[in-house]
Formats: structure tokens, sequence, C-alpha cells
């Protein structure tokens, strides 16, 4: 026993000497023990104990609120503790839920599995994309740094999955989902005028003393108030005004499905209201790529509203009529674009906006050798920046489209892999919510115009910031997929289950 405790204090102090002589950048190596000693614990917990399901949905959806409206960069700052952020944290109550349940429970390991064979193609390009992320560590030339963005992504995305697949499979829980991004939409283009109104970020001088701001240099380099051509960029709780623009144009599919598709006619004038009301604030964003998305989520939408709407048939005039006049409506929005100025600039945008496609140009030129010298693995997960080498004119290093770093971190099979899998989602959601006979699994089209309009904006933007949003709306499809292969094989099976 003695040799035993000498044996402890001597690890106990090698492990001390080793932490005081380890650099502060390396500090985070540390924390694997930690985690492993969590996972093995985990690991023991008897078999056969309730799962705590609740709770990881309570966390989830608190999760979900928290990376929308609660700005990353500000953080609980408690002396004596590292930086507690908000978002992390309920993130990670919601993943130690998650692999309890997996741990303690087989029916919960079940309902998994027949998840992931509900769409075995979709989880096929997922377990594959997986796969090349984790083989793309060992090419990586910042380890420390694809190590930490590895693991974010795992978190931020994969356990994101699993647990939306899981929750959204129980019913109900897709109609509070779609009512709490609708909500927080019309929140956040409510607090874009203001924010316009204010010329800078609301919060910003009213931050209380238990918060401060993390990474303050990048925050504050980042925050500072944008003007193009003299008027405010609104960007609202995301480090960038592309990103809110993106984020709500997202959010339009979910305002059309009801404004179609929906009962009440109050909720349906409001959904109404809140898509013009959305238009204007990613206006004030003045990106672009909002702008592009809307466009994109209310074509598709409405074609395909009509191309359901005939399918079912009934009363087709009007469906017909829409479908018949699209190819007039596509000539008009060209003509509109190219020979109206105000369209033009903020869809192909004028002279302030030259540089940034120039820079897409030359970023372009530079990555098609970069990306032939590393084919199949690429150099590694959040390297493409520093692999590609461009620099913006305030001589930051940067990335400016998605499709290039997918190429550049993941290789030419991670990029296949990455779009298979968002590919696959699209076309499911689409057949899901063709003959959908619910409004719950009619959700799935929205879901599919949604993912459509992410691909879209992320071939000019190669902020992650909505990455997590895209998992989500990819589980909602996979959910359905799973509800309906169950319904079928027991038309019953939906009122066994437990409400979401």
């Amino acid at each position: 026993m003695i040799l035993l405790y000498l044996m402890l204090f001597a690890a106990a102090g090698m492990a001390g000497v080793a932490i005081a002589m380890t650099p502060t950048a390396r500090m985070s190596i540390f924390v694997v023990p930690i985690a492993l000693l969590g996972a093995l614990i985990i690991w023991l917990l008897p078999e056969g104990a309730t799962p705590p399901t609740r709770f990881m949905r309570q966390m989830f959806f608190a999760y979900f609120v928290a990376v929308v409206i609660w700005p990353y960069y500000i953080a609980i700052d408690v002396p004596g503790f590292p930086l507690i952020e908000i978002r992390r944290a309920f993130l990670a109550l919601a993943v130690l839920m998650l692999t309890i349940s997996v741990s303690v429970s087989k029916d919960f390991r079940n309902e998994l599995a027949g998840i992931f064979r509900a769409s075995p193609h979709f989880f096929k390009f997922f377990a594959g994309f997986l796969i090349i992320q984790l083989l793309s560590l060992a090419l990586a030339r910042d380890y420390q740094s694809a190590i930490s963005l590895w693991v974010k992504d795992q978190l931020g995305w994969t356990a994101v999955l699993l647990m939306a697949a899981y929750i959204f499979s129980r019913p109900g829980a897709i109609l509070t989902w779609a009512a709490i991004f609708r909500t927080m939409a019309i929140f956040l283009a409510c607090m874009a005028f203001a924010e316009y109104k204010n010329q800078a970020l609301l919060w910003m001088d009213h931050i209380p003393s238990f918060l401060t701001i993390s990474d303050k240099e990048l925050v504050v380099r980042s925050l500072t108030p944008h003007f193009r051509d003299g008027q405010y960029r609104v960007m609202g709780p995301f480090i960038v005004s592309l990103s809110f623009a993106e984020w709500m144009a997202l959010t339009t599919p979910f305002f059309l499905y009801y404004i179609l598709f929906g009962k009440n006619l109050v909720l349906k004038a409001i959904c109404l209201s809140a898509d013009i009301l959305l238009l204007f604030a990613v206006d004030l964003t003045q990106a672009r790529v909002g702008l592009v998305g809307m466009l994109v989520t209310h074509t598709l939408f409405i074609a395909a509203w009509a191309l359901r709407a005939r399918a079912r048939g009934g009363n087709t005039l009007l469906p017909t009529a829409v479908l018949a006049a699209y190819p007039a409506i596509f000539c008009a929005i060209v003509v509109a674009v190219m020979t109206i100025d105000r369209f033009r600039i903020s869809v192909l945008g004028g002279g302030t906006q030259a540089a940034s496609d120039q820079g897409r140009r030359e970023q372009m030129m530079l990555a098609i050798p970069k990306i032939m010298q590393r084919p199949i693995n690429g150099y590694g997960v959040g390297q493409a920046p520093q692999a590609l080498g461009w620099t913006n004119p305030q001589g930051d290093i940067s990335i400016d489209s998605y499709a290039l770093t997918l190429l550049l971190d993941y290789g030419i099979i991670g990029f296949i892999c990455y779009i298979g899998m968002v590919g696959t989602a699209i076309t499911q959601g689409f057949k899901l919510g063709m003959s959908a006979n619910s409004e719950e699994g009619g959700y799935a089209l929205a879901a599919g115009v949604t993912l459509c309009a992410w691909l879209v904006c992320q071939t000019v933007l190669s902020q992650e910031d909505n990455a997590s949003l895209a998992f989500m709306i990819m589980a909602i499809v996979v959910a359905l997929a799973y509800r309906r292969s169950k319904s079928e094989e027991n038309p019953s099976y939906a009122s066994q289950l437990p409400s979401g």
C-alpha cells in the first residue's frame, strides 16, 4: 500500500512538472486524460438505467437558442475559473446526456441504429466525411489548431446531428423547433433595425461586469462599426454581416411553409409580414449572399408548392399557372438585375464590391494548384486559409468560398462526401415533403429548400457560423425518414411515442 501511495505521489509530481514546463498554447493536451477518464466512467454506468433524454432535449433547445441569440464572444467571467461560453456550456451538457444515453440504454442505441438504417445513403456519406476528417489530422501543419477545430466540429456537427435526429423523431418536436426558429428570426430582424438606428451593436457598451469579451483582439477589430457607401452594415449577434444575412435567408422556407400550408389565418398573416420584414433586415446588412439566398428560397419553395399541389390533384389551375409563368418570371428577374441599378448592385455588386469579386477570382487561381498537391486528404481541419496563403487588403489571411475550404481541408474525397451528404438530405427532403400527409412531415420540404440555399450561400461564404444549424436541418430530414419507415411498418407507431 505504501508503494502504491509513493507511485501515485511520483506520478502526480511528474504531471505537475510537465504542466509547469508545457507552453500555455499546448496546455489543452492535459484535458485528454480527464476526457478519457470521464468516458471510462460513462462506459461503466449500469446497463438498463433510464436514459436522460428529457434533459438532453432541454439542453439541445437551449443550445439552439444560444447559438443564434447569444454572441459567442461574450462569456461568463468567474474569478479563478476559465471563461464560460454560454453555447458551449449548453452543448457540453447535451452531449454528456447523449453519451450517457448511449451507454446505459439499449433501446436508445437501437433507435439511433434505426434512424441510420432509414437513411442509408445519407449516413454512408456522413460516415465517409467523418473518416476523412479524422485522417486529415495527420497532415495538418498546425496540429493543435486542427485538433481543437476537429473536436469543435464533432460536438457542433456530429453530436448535434445525432441528438437532433433522435429528438425530432418524437411527434411535435419539429413543430416546436420551427416555432422557436421563426420567433428568433422575427426578434433578430427587429433588432437589426434598432442596431441600424444605433449605428453600432446594441450591447457593446452595456456588458455587465460578470461578462467579458473573449478573444478581444479579433472581436474588437471585427466588431468595429462597418460602413459601405456611407451606410452602416448590420451584423447582429454574428461576427460578420454576411453570416447574419445568410442565417436570415435560411429561415425563410419555414415562414413560407406556414404561409402556404398553415391553417391559422392569423399566424399566416404574421408569417407573411415577417417574410417581408426579413427581406428589409437582410438589405440592412448589405450582404449579397443574403439577398441571393432569399431569392433561391422563394423561387424554389413556390415551385415546390406548385408541384406538390399538382401531384395531389384537386384544383390545380393556380399551381399550373405558377409553373407556366416561371420562365417569364426568370427572364423578368434577369432583366431587372441587369437593367435596374438597385437590383444589379444588390445581387451582382457594384464598385465597392469589386475588390471582393477580384479576391474570389484570385483565390480560385491560387487554390487549384494547392488542391492538386494534396488531392486525397487535403491539408487538415481548419488549415485551408494558411494553405491557400491569400491575404486581403488589410493583410489578414482569409478565404471566401466554403467549397475551396472543403477541398483544401479534406481533399476531393472529403468534398464529395460532404456534398453527397447534403445533396442526399436535399433529395430525401423533397421526396418526403411532396408526399407528406401531416403538417410536421411537410417540414421536410422546408428543410430541403433551406439546404439548397445553404449550398448556394456557401459558394461565396466560408464562415461556419451556421454550420450547426445546417446539421440540425439535415436531422429534420433523417428523423422524418425514420418516422415514415416506422409508420409504414406499424401504422400506430406515432401514437406509441411520447411527444417531443
